[in-house]
């Protein structure tokens, strides 16, 4: 018997889940933020070079894809004029597997034009205190929180000197050559400093390098372009990525080539780019984002090491 069916929910998890369920809900219906009820599959998919959709063929011929984020749909919506939006439901990613990580899982994702990048945090962490207790807080950027536990400064060292720490601080069965500059910083930080987070209770980590901007804005902070992206670490369990959103076609089609380009470099499938969402994007209003894994909320609010404990699994 696997780990997973050890660890299958319990009819009182269940209730519970349930039960904040409603309580998600409720939270954004006293924000007037609008339920979505989006498709699950799709013509097109999210272009993003570490996620990867599940293709499914329907109607004989045609082919399509589970969403791995309801971002499309939702984006084109918001250049339509909806508003301040969520969706609370089921998305599916490719070869997720781990204590954390499901193929189907619950995500919870919403847009925001009334709030600005920083109420847009203060905003999920009233989220996260649905389910658990957070006492302390703590912020960090991305290059502060970096030279402090590895002492290195993304800004100034080269590959030669990111490939060098790898090979003498980190035990990487891997052929440095074939990485990039950002895939080794990736490594690093993965493996450094998310470690360190497990001593704190809620960190808020800010101001990402602009390579890992993904579909969030940049600005000159200090001298540097960072990206407007955040994400939440509760006892080292990463809930939450947050940007402020990027707002255009030309870039955020520049971004998707770059990232296609990384895919084929990665031996994975070439993803259609939806000209739609790209040409929605110029339409899209100002406005900040964020996804949060529901499933790993309910986990640390039942005291669990899995998410399947509190997932509705029965098989």
């Amino acid at each position: 018997m696997s780990h997973v069916h050890r660890t299958l929910s319990t009819i009182a998890s269940l209730k519970d889940r349930a039960y904040m369920l409603k309580k998600v809900r409720s939270f954004f219906e006293e924000r007037e933020v609008l339920e979505l009820d989006c498709p699950i599959l799709n013509s097109t998919a999210n272009i993003d070079d570490s996620i990867d959709p599940i293709k499914v063929k329907f109607c004989e011929s045609k082919i399509g894809y589970l969403h791995t984020s309801p971002e499309l749909f939702m984006k084109k919506l918001l250049a339509r004029g909806i508003g301040d939006s969520y969706f609370l439901g089921h998305v599916f990613r490719d070869h997720e597997k781990g204590e954390h990580h499901h193929t189907e899982f619950t995500m919870v994702e919403w847009y925001r034009q009334k709030l600005d990048y920083p109420a847009l945090i203060n905003e999920t962490i009233d989220f996260v205190k649905l389910f658990v207790d957070v006492n302390q807080i703590q912020t960090f950027s991305y290059r502060e929180i970096l030279l402090e536990k590895t002492g290195i400064d993304y800004v100034d060292a080269s590959l030669q000197e990111l490939k060098d720490y790898v090979q003498e601080n980190l035990n990487f069965k891997v052929d440095l050559s074939k990485e990039s500059y950002t895939d080794l910083l990736i490594i690093i930080f993965t493996e450094k400093v998310e470690p360190c987070f497990e001593k704190y209770e809620l960190v808020v980590l800010k101001d990402y390098p602009k390579d890992q901007s993904a579909l969030a804005k940049l600005q000159i902070i200090e001298g540097v372009e960072v990206a407007k992206r955040f994400e939440l670490y509760y006892r080292g369990i990463e809930l939450a990525n947050g940007y402020d959103e990027l707002v255009g076609d030309q870039e955020l089609y520049e971004r998707y080539i770059a990232s296609n380009k990384k895919r084929e470099l990665l031996n994975k499938e070439v993803l259609p780019i939806d000209e739609q969402f790209i040409a929605a994007n110029a339409e899209l209003p100002q406005c900040t984002g964020v996804a949060v894994g529901f499933d790993r909320l309910m986990m640390l609010r039942h005291n669990n090491s899995s998410i399947h404990s509190t997932m509705a699994l029965v098989d």
